[in-house]
Formats: structure tokens, C-alpha cells, sequence
């Protein structure tokens, strides 16, 4: 027997071969139908869908102000997923007036013409004061739910016309003073115990250097424990209010403390600035913590300039060994064109010393055989001269060109170490703008837009499921998923677009020239390549899909204005079943 599908689009797939089989129209209630058969799940259609989104929708509006409807409203959505009709039947009901025992309708009129009734039968003996004692606990208990009020009353006159005296009738009321006490007393221990709890953990752990305040809240934490009456719990409330004032001086101690860090931290970025003036390769490193420090910290940005400040350094610092490595071999070969002029030097003064012992010689003899002897000697040591010469000139010649060489590769280096400063504004994972970067285009191309007068979009999007990727597959496996969509994106991309890294999986795409429209056009071809184009992870073939939103600058806006508005669109389609692109 062949096995049924259980993946998805598996089962869609199977549901188009068998409508196109049947010969049966592909509408939407057909595939569903046929989808649902295949799958093994009941079909609901469309008209009773729509039917339990609207009760569903009334009940959660009205649970708004009582919370009586919003649990009706679960009650009703679970009994339609089981397809409890009698469990939806009984749910409903609760949505109709109460009834009274002889049939009508229970209403705030009746129920207080029984009460004026009662009070005036009893209105010359001593049971109006116990009534109104009742009726009064009655109130105070359901302010909050007109509806269990309504009827409570209502049980209470019944009570009194049946003649069970001034008692409230099946309404957990606090009626009693010991009921009422140990109430109070659970209550009040559980306040205690978060009290307890907030010292112990949101406080204590913050102060461990700061001794005064760990010592004060330690003394704190005793006197919650050991407060079991009114006196010691308002002596309590004293502690507390010295304690806060002291927390709130710390506070603003601490404020400046880090403000005067941040300050001294702004002076000595900018006077390295100003020394590193000659010093290209340092200016990326220092535009970064200029960056940091001139806008509100929080972990997120600290995190980033430290993973982009990692990269770069990395880089640079194999850049510099490289350049030091070749300022040392040139410095060598430097030493060897001396030395090898030296040996030059000294071989020519030893063979002008030697020509000048022939001439001597030869002037001196007066045998011919003699002068032949003298002679020849002098050829073969001019022969060896001229040896040594010409092996000289080759090595001056092998030592010059290594010394151009070694030259022009420090010139590269130097180039390679200056231009790697830039790289501060580029991912070093996928080699595309990083957040820096790209706010310095949305800036360019935001004034070109408002030179001009054409239309600017800016859009990003977020890979869907991307931390499932990276739970299942790794962290490697999640870099190559996004290298994946980068290639993908910048092929199916114009040539005007430009795409940047974001954040970790979200991205944010520049669009010239491009209304709204044209804007989510675009992107919707970038997800059809991807589904051309399947994410290859040891063997296995990915969709790897992405959730988008669009917006268009309006003339004036900045750049921030934009880019949050194409973000409420992308969140809105990540909540409307992802793998959407919408327009803002």
C-alpha cells in the first residue's frame, strides 16, 4: 500500500495531480477538500470558518471589558476544533438572558420590584437591617460582573420568599469575618513573599560594588522576613522609603559616573583621530567607536561593533605582518647589495695591485720566455677579473629587480592595510554594506531623491524560520543559508538595487527609481529565484524563504521614518503566514 504524504507541499502537489486527474476546477474549496482528504483531516468549509472567525471575533471585542466573554470565546473555539456540538450548543445558551423559575426573562426591573417588596413587608420588624447587610456584601462582592450579580439577587429574594432567612443564596461571598481574615492573610503572605523575592533577586544582585546598599538590602530582606504585624510592617514601610532615596541618590551617582567615562572615551577617540591623521588603516577602527559612543549604547550595537571591529582587526593584522615581513626582506636584500659592493671594491683594488706587480715585472725583465710567463699570467687573471665582474653585475642586477619587487609589494600592502579601514562598512560575511554602510547610501540616495524628485523605496526583509536552521543544521550551516540568499538576491536584483546586511538574517534593499508597487514587484521575483534556486547543505536540497515589507519615502521623510514603516509591513507579513512581500 503506498504510504500517504506528510510534508506539505508533498500533499499539495498530490491534491493539483488528482483536481487535474478528476478533471475537477482547482477553486479554492476543491483543492482544500482534496488536500484535507489526502492529508486525513476533516474539510470545514469556507461559510462555517467564516461564521466561527465572526462569533469568535464578537466574543474577544466584548471580552475586552468582561472577562467572562473571552472565556466563552475559548469554549467555543475548542468545541468547534473537536466538533463537540453539544459542548457549542450549551456555550451559546450562556450568551442568552437568564431565565427566572417561571420562565421570564430576568431583568433588573423585576429583581428590584422583589426586593422593594421584601423590604417593605419587613420594613416594621428587625429583619430590613440584616436583609440590607446581606444585599450590601452581595454588591460589594460581583461589582465587577453585572450579569452574576443580576442573578445573585435574584437567588437572594427567592431565598427570602422561601424562608431561609437573610443568607445569600449559593454566592461565595465574604460573608464571614474568619473567611474574609484568612483571605487577607494569604494575600498578604504572597505580597510579602514577592516582596522577598524582587529584594532578593531584581536588587540584591545589583549592588556587589556597592557594599552600603548590599548591606541595606540584606538588613531589608531580615525585616520582610520576620514582619508579622501591622506595627512591623509599618516600620517596615519607613525602612523602605529610606531605602528608596538612597537607591535613587546611587542611581544618579552612577548616572554621572558613566556619562564622565563616556566623555573621557569621546576626548581620547577624537585626539587618536587627530594623531592617526597620516595613519589610513586606523580610520575604520576609529570611525566605529566614534559611532558607538555618539548614540545610546544598548547590546545589540555593542555586539555589532565588536564582531565588525574583530573582523577588521583580523584582517588588518595579517595585512601588517605581511607588510613587515616584506620591510624586513628588503631591509636583507639592502645588506646584500652593500656587502656585494664591498666584495666589488675589494676585488678591484686587489687586481689594480696586481696590474701594477706585471708592469713592474715586465719593465724589469729582459727574457723574452720570461715576459711570455708574465703575460699569460696576466691573461688568465684578467679572464678571472672579468669573471667576477660579470657574476657581480648578474647578482647587482637579481638583487635590484628583488629590491622592485619587494618594493611594490609593501606599496600593496600599504594600499591593502588603508583600504581594509573601509571594509568597516561592508558584512565580512557575505562581502555586501553592513548597517554602517548602508545608512551612508539611504543618505545619498535620499538626497538624489529629493534633488530630483523620483520615487525612492527602501524594503526589507527577514529569512523565515532562519533560527530553525540554525537549531537543526548549525551555525555554518545558517552563514552558508545566508550567503545563499545574498547570491540569489543580488542576481535577481537591478543593477541600481542595493542590498545590505541589516541585522543577522534581516535585510535591507535600496530601490531608486521605484514606486511601491514596483518596489514589492521586485521582491516577489527575488522569491521566485529562490525557489529556482534550492539552498544545497550536504546533499540536501532547502526552500529557503523570506518575509518582506516595502514602504516608499515621502518627500521630507528621513531615512529612520522609512525604514520603520517598511518594518510594520514586514512584521505584518512574518504574522499573515510569511513568505509574503506587502507594501506599506
Amino acid at each position: 500500500m503506498e504510504e500517504k504524504p506528510s510534508i506539505p507541499i508533498d500533499i499539495a502537489r498530490l491534491a493539483l495531480k488528482q483536481l487535474a486527474y478528476s478533471k475537477v476546477p482547482p477553486t479554492p474549496d476543491n483543492f482544500r477538500k482534496v488536500y484535507d482528504d489526502i492529508a486525513g483531516v476533516r474539510s470545514r468549509n469556507t461559510e462555517f470558518i467564516g461564521l466561527s472567525k465572526a462569533v469568535d471575533s464578537i466574543l474577544k471585542d466584548a471580552g475586552k471589558a468582561r472577562a467572562k466573554y473571552l472565556n466563552l470565546a475559548k469554549a467555543f473555539q475548542m468545541a468547534l476544533e473537536t466538533q463537540d456540538w453539544k459542548e457549542v450548543e450549551a456555550t451559546l445558551r450562556q450568551l442568552l438572558p437568564d431565565m427566572t423559575s417561571d420562565g421570564t426573562s430576568m431583568s433588573w426591573g423585576n429583581v428590584l420590584r422583589d426586593l422593594l417588596k421584601h423590604f417593605e413587608i419587613d420594613a416594621k420588624n428587625s429583619g430590613v437591617a440584616k436583609k440590607a447587610e446581606s444585599l450590601e456584601h452581595l454588591l460589594m462582592e460581583f461589582d465587577s460582573d453585572p450579569e452574576t450579580m443580576l442573578r445573585k439577587v435574584h437567588e437572594l429574594t427567592v431565598s427570602w420568599r422561601n424562608g431561609n432567612g437573610h443568607h445569600l443564596a449559593n454566592v461565595p461571598v465574604s460573608d464571614a469575618p474568619e473567611h474574609a481574615d484568612a483571605t487577607a492573610g494569604r494575600v498578604a503572605i504572597l505580597w510579602r513573599d514577592l516582596l522577598i523575592e524582587a529584594l532578593e533577586l531584581g536588587l540584591l544582585s545589583q549592588f556587589k560594588t556597592v557594599p552600603e546598599l548590599t548591606r541595606k538590602t540584606q538588613l531589608l530582606l531580615a525585616q520582610a522576613r520576620s514582619a508579622t504585624t501591622g506595627a512591623e510592617v509599618e516600620k517596615l514601610g519607613v525602612a523602605f522609603k529610606s531605602y528608596w532615596r538612597k537607591l535613587e541618590a546611587n542611581t544618579s551617582v552612577q548616572t554621572k559616573f558613566n556619562q564622565s567615562l563616556l566623555k573621557l572615551f569621546r576626548l581620547l577617540i577624537e585626539n587618536m583621530g587627530e594623531l592617526a591623521n597620516g595613519d589610513q588603516w586606523l580610520h575604520g577602527q576609529i570611525l566605529m567607536v566614534q559611532e558607538l559612543v555618539e548614540k545610546p549604547l544598548d547590546l545589540e550595537t555593542l555586539q555589532d561593533i565588536e564582531t565588525r571591529l574583530a573582523g577588521l582587526l583580523s584582517k588588518q593584522g595579517a595585512l601588517k605582518r605581511s607588510l613587515q615581513e616584506a620591510k624586513q626582506a628588503l631591509k636583507q636584500m639592502a645588506v646584500s647589495c652593500i656587502e656585494l659592493l664591498g666584495t666589488i671594491a675589494s676585488n678591484a683594488g686587489e687586481h689594480h695591485e696586481k696590474i701594477q706587480q706585471y708592469q713592474q715585472w715586465i719593465e724589469e725583465t729582459q727574457d723574452i720566455l720570461e715576459l711570455n710567463a708574465i703575460l699569460e699570467n696576466l691573461r688568465q687573471d684578467m679572464q678571472q677579473l672579468q669573471g667576477d665582474a660579470l657574476r657581480t653585475f648578474e647578482e647587482l642586477k637579481e638583487s635590484h629587480e628583488k629590491v622592485i619587487a619587494a618594493d611594490l609589494l609593501i606599496d600593496r600592502l600599504s594600499l591593502e592595510l588603508d583600504q581594509a579601514s573601509e571594509l568597516a562598512c561592508k558584512d565580512f560575511l557575505t562581502g555586501i554594506l553592513n548597517r554602517r554602510g548602508v545608512d551612508d547610501a539611504l543618505d545619498r540616495e535620499f538626497s538624489r531623491s529629493e534633488r530630483t524628485g523620483k520615487p525612492v523605496c527602501v524594503a526589507l526583509l527577514d529569512i523565515d524560520h532562519f533560527k530553525n536552521i540554525n537549531d537543526s543544521l548549525g551555525h555554518d550551516a545558517g552563514d552558508e543559508a545566508i550567503v545563499h540568499l545574498v547570491d540569489v538576491a543580488t542576481t535577481a536584483l537591478r543593477p541600481s538595487d542595493l542590498i545590505a546586511r541589516y541585522g543577522g538574517e534581516e535585510f535591507l534593499i535600496i530601490l531608486p527609481e521605484t514606486t511601491v508597487d514596483e518596489g514589492v514587484q521586485v521582491l516577489t521575483r527575488v522569491q521566485r529565484e529562490l525557489t529556482k534556486h534550492l539552498f544545497l547543505h550536504q546533499n540536501d536540497r532547502l526552500l529557503i524563504t523570506f518575509s518582506a515589507g516595502v514602504s516608499q519615502r515621502k518627500p521630507g521623510e528621513i531615512p529612520d521614518v522609512v525604514v520603520m514603516r517598511a518594518d510594520k509591513a514586514l512584521y505584518k507579513a512574518k504574522h499573515t503566514g510569511r513568505n509574503r512581500v506587502i507594501g506599506a
